[in-house]
């Protein structure tokens, strides 16, 4: 580490794919399951950073749009505007992203 702590609100999970629903193309509604529920950072408006391990190497930022910590999901919507969000959207249930 640089020396500069994260002050607790950068957190590294793998994530199950819940739902995926295409709204009206290109919006999609991506629903993500977080082991050990979703810690209290995990609000709408925060981010999360969606990797695919078998797609575009790089991680995409996505604003969270509703969270549930109790039943430990985040739901994310999203417009597909290049190839790794167009991966993302044909990523199968029960998927997992990190």
């Amino acid at each position: 580490m640089s020396g500069r702590e994260h002050r607790g609100t950068i957190f590294v999970e793998d994530a199950e794919l819940l739902s995926q629903q295409e709204l009206s193309r290109p919006a999609v509604r991506h629903s993500a399951a977080r082991p050990g529920s979703a810690p209290p950072p995990a609000t709408p408006g925060s981010f999360a950073h969606l990797h695919l391990r078998s797609a575009a190497a790089m991680r995409r930022p996505l604003s969270i749009q509703r969270a549930d910590a109790t039943a430990g999901w985040i739901e994310i919507l999203y417009k597909i505007v290049g190839p790794g969000l167009e991966a993302l959207s044909k990523q199968p249930i029960g998927a997992t992203s990190a």
